[in-house]
């Protein structure tokens, strides 16, 4: 009895929160073994990784995280490398700007490229601990007992969006930056001395998650100290109100300021994105406002309440449009147990600001406007990917604010109905997504409910603390089960596929062939998608996520390709493209395929080397970064819109498309589109294929012979267009019967509406396969009208003759680098020249030392005029806006530095002593 007594004696002085919290040593002792409880427990989540034998990085078609983070991180690794901090990335695409040296995320590339897998694993695990501790240290405000903030602060740090998420960058993030932010909110409000906190952690939420984090948080930021002062400060009057007010406003825009750098370009790059204006219009705006959030999926969002892993690893979500899009509200089952007690035992003012604060959260479950609203218009209505953190946040704390009144008072019937409830809706969610979800997986957040509720029932009737440690034990261990399962599903990059899809061999054997050192493009039409952003290579496939590219490229891809644009009204995804004719205008030198197949030779190329991986092939005659047109040669847009756009490549070859232009354009025109009609007749048709092309059926067909020195694969492809939507198609062509080494023709096409025109040199074929290879969000994708023609002589004189025309000013890159070119051109006559990197404001050109006009060129490019002879050419990019961010980022940081240091300076002159911190809020 003795010892029982004793060991009771024991768990009463762990779990009863001290009558001195002022004890330093005490509140120390319990922070170091809650961050080495949170250290142990996020390796063990983690342990599959730490061998890495897998990487901690998503895989999967169309993925954000192999296909344009990892690229940008290691874009990044070589910039910092070279200190080559320029906000414009001519690997993204045709070029577009990309922010890195003032994005936190990019810490990872510091350490460099071959560090780059373990550093995003190690970024990871801090952001885990570091997101428990802010949290933490946030609930020291609400005064809650040190067992509550362990078990709210792992929920946090273990959060079904931080796990899930978790080989994303920006989106674990956030789940840190908004606890540090909540964490420095309170210290604004309570410390009037303590400035730092808040505006560098707004600042540093901008650099991660751009403009939608602004709209965002700003709004969470409003919210979230109107509750504080509301909840917690009922004394304060309405002078104090408007003074703490007045001082969050000026912190708020001090980071603001702060987040120039990379908010400025932001803005920037938003203004000119297709992708936005085509998201936050008029008519889509009111139409989201009314759209409500289905039964469905508010069953989806319940049970991800409950447990991350209820329906496995977000396999079958219903209604969202992607795999980041569903929602992730899990960081506990005591969370949500404690909500309906946080109401219990408090005022009436506070009551009505927790219904207020649990109010405006709900908007966030019901309504898909509201969630457009405020995620920036960077995503879908039906997309939760920016709501989900502030969500588990609210949870988090109204839980621990209702679990701390549970240890007190566990009220047994209301508690026994609440969890009867809990499970009801849990079942019955369930036969609403009845198909989606795995029904084992629902067993586990049950028996906790349920074990919960009988461990705080026996501690009511019994009032020994055993039963609440054994529940403070076993919500680590519920957290720790669930997040394990959730983090080894992940589907991800073992090191031989990482190696494989991101290693540099391609760049080796570039740079051996380019004896000239002129930069050139790359295009390829097979799976290596990642290698232009991830080795710098220039190429003219790219994913593109976030707010896309310039809506002039967009612009000019939708003039030239199918009409996946034109249905979308943006692009996120850049195809490439097979039309010989556009790949030589955009300065494509080479080609490359990998070494397994025989590919074939693309018009007006040459297979140049092969080490046994890649192969590259040569088009000595690409005009390069810098194409000469004579004044013959320009004509005006609506000209150019009048061709067909299958027919607007090979114009593009011996025309320069300037808005606009003087009536002498039509008159070019006329003489340009009579030779172009010439030279596109078709030639004789050697053989259709018997059946149009599937994803589940092929075409085999034979071919007559024939003398031409070129054969064209034509087809019409037709698919629904849709954000990911892709085909690949494959092409084979046989000599005889038994060719057992066929040419192989790959296509990576957008899925839409495009008439596809492929020229191959003509071997004597005599028999044709193709088919489908893969589709990605596109299940109707078909081939009609296959079939093999001759290329006419007429045709391959065009474009070789238009090569010759481009390149005539014999231009020769003597100087490059991300924001500038230096080129020595010489201009047979007076006209134009055509440089194919996107026209912006900050590309600025000057000819023998003189700046000149630019203007748009072919819908898109830069454009300036060329008087004859022999010139020094330089292009000179300038981010005025990045200039001025880094200004006022400078400037905030000063102001605030100085009152920092003043205030300390006052500080310590007045008391003697550091001012007014609360013992149990902050760790000495």
């Amino acid at each position: 009895m003795k010892l029982a007594a004793s060991a009771e004696a024991i768990l009463n002085d762990f779990l009863t929160e001290r009558d001195t919290p002022r004890d330093k040593r005490q509140r120390r002792r319990q922070f170091l073994a809650f961050l080495a409880l949170l250290s142990v427990f996020t390796l063990l989540i983690y342990s599959s990784f730490l061998t890495t034998a897998r990487y901690l990085i998503y895989y999967g078609v169309g993925s954000d995280s192999i296909g344009q983070t990892v690229p940008f991180f290691l874009n990044a690794a070589d910039r910092f490398s070279e200190l080559t901090f320029s906000t414009w990335n001519p690997s993204q695409f045709l070029g577009s700007t990309t922010i890195q040296l003032f994005n936190p995320e990019y810490f990872v590339s510091f350490f460099g490229r071959e560090a780059l897998p373990v550093m995003m694993l190690v970024s990871q695990l801090a952001k885990v601990i570091l997101a428990g501790v802010f949290f933490y240290l946030f609930l020291g405000y609400y005064r809650v007992s040190y067992r509550t903030r362990v078990v709210a602060s792992l929920g946090i740090a273990f959060c079904g969006r931080m796990l899930a998420l978790a080989p994303w960058t920006a989106y674990t993030a956030e789940v840190t930056l908004l606890a540090a932010l909540l964490w420095a909110i309170e210290r604004a409000i309570t410390h009037p001395r303590k400035l730092v906190a808040f505006p560098v952690t707004f600042a540093l939420i901008v650099m991660v998650l751009s403009v939608y984090g602004m709209v965002l948080y700003t709004a969470i930021t409003i919210m979230y100290a109107s509750f504080s002062m509301g909840y917690r400060h009922p004394e304060l009057d309405r002078k104090a109100v408007g003074r703490t007010i007045l001082r969050l406003l000026i912190l708020y825009a001090c980071g603001v300021l702060l987040s120039c750098p990379a908010l400025l370009p932001y803005l920037d790059a938003y203004g000119k994105s297709a992708r936005v204006s085509q998201d936050i219009s008029l008519s889509s705006l009111l139409g989201n406002l009314t759209q409500l959030t289905s039964p469905e999926l508010l069953s989806e969002e319940y049970l991800k309440a409950l447990s991350p892993s209820v329906t496995g690893f977000m396999e079958s979500y219903t209604g969202c449009v992607g795999f980041l899009d569903t929602p992730n509200y899990y960081c506990g089952v005591l969370a949500l147990m404690g909500l309906p007690f946080a109401f219990c035992g408090k005022t009436t003012r506070q009551r009505v600001w927790l219904g207020v604060i649990l109010l405006f959260t709900g908007l966030f479950f019901i309504s898909g406007g509201f969630r457009f609203l405020l995620g920036g218009a960077a995503v879908e209505s039906d997309s939760f990917r920016m709501s989900s953190t502030w969500v588990i946040f609210v949870i988090a704390l109204v839980g621990a604010i209702g679990t701390e009144e549970l240890w007190a008072r566990a009220r047994g019937r209301l508690l026994l109905c609440y969890a009867g409830v809990l499970i009801i809706l849990a079942l019955v969610s369930a036969l609403l997504l009845a198909g989606h979800i795995r029904p084992f997986r629902l067993l586990l957040p049950l028996v906790v409910i349920a074990g919960y509720t009988t461990l705080l029932l026996l501690y009511r009737s019994t009032k020994r603390p055993l039963f609440v440690l054994l529940l403070a034990l076993a919500v680590p261990i519920e957290l720790l089960l669930s997040g394990y399962r959730l983090v080894t599903d992940v589907p991800v990059l073992t090191k031989e596929s990482y190696d494989s899809s991101f290693n540099d061999d391609l760049s080796d054997l570039l740079e051996e062939q380019t004896s000239d050192n002129q930069p050139s493009r790359v295009d390829y039409q097979t799976d290596l998608l990642t290698s232009p952003m991830a080795n710098s290579y220039l190429g003219t496939e790219s994913y593109i996520g976030g707010i896309g590219s310039f809506d002039s490229v967009t612009n000019f891809m939708k003039s030239v390709g199918n009409d996946y644009i034109e249905t979308l009204g943006y692009s996120r995804y850049t195809y490439g493209f097979s039309d010989p004719s556009l790949n030589a205008i955009l300065g494509v030198r080479y080609t490359v395929y990998p070494g397994a197949d025989n590919f074939f030779c693309p018009l007006g190329y040459q297979r140049v080397e092969t080490d046994g991986y890649y192969q590259l092939f040569e088009n000595p005659n690409a005009p390069g970064f810098f194409s000469f047109f004579p004044s013959s040669s320009v004509i005006s847009k609506e000209d150019y819109l009048s061709v067909e756009r299958g027919q607007r490549g090979p114009l593009l070859l011996h025309s320069l498309v300037v808005q606009d232009w003087d009536e002498n354009s039509s008159r070019n025109f006329e003489s340009i589109s009579g030779d172009l009609s010439a030279a596109l007749r078709s030639g004789s048709v050697l053989g259709d294929a018997p059946n149009d092309v599937t994803s589940s059926q092929g075409a085999e067909f034979s071919l007559a012979m024939s003398e031409s020195k070129y054969i064209a694969l034509r087809f019409d492809l037709s698919a629904t267009s849709t954000p990911s939507g892709n085909i690949r198609v494959r092409a084979e062509f046989y000599r005889d019967e038994n060719d057992d080494s066929p040419v192989v023709a790959p296509l990576y096409l957008a899925a839409g509406n495009e008439h596809v025109y492929l020229p191959v040199p003509n071997e004597g074929y005599r028999k044709v396969k193709v088919w489908i290879v893969s589709t990605n969000a596109c299940d109707d994708a078909r081939l009609s009208n296959v079939g093999i023609e001759e290329v006419t002589d007429d045709y391959v004189d065009y474009y070789e003759s238009g090569c010759a025309e481009r390149a005539s000013a014999n231009a020769t890159v003597t100087q490059y680098s991300n924001d500038a070119i230096s080129a020595e051109v010489t201009a047979p006559e007076d006209g134009m020249m055509l440089v194919p990197i996107p026209k912006t404001d900050s590309w600025h050109v000057s000819i023998d030392g003189n700046e000149v006009e630019t203007f748009v060129a072919d819908l898109a490019f830069i454009g300036f005029e060329v008087p004859q002879g022999n010139h020094v050419i330089q292009l000179t990019y300038k981010d005025e806006s990045y200039g001025l961010g880094v200004g006022l980022f400078a400037l905030s940081s000063g102001v605030l530095a100085g009152t920092k240091i003043t205030l300390t300076r006052r500080e310590r002159k007045d008391t003697g002593k550091h001012f007014g911190t609360p013992p149990s809020t902050t760790l000495p």
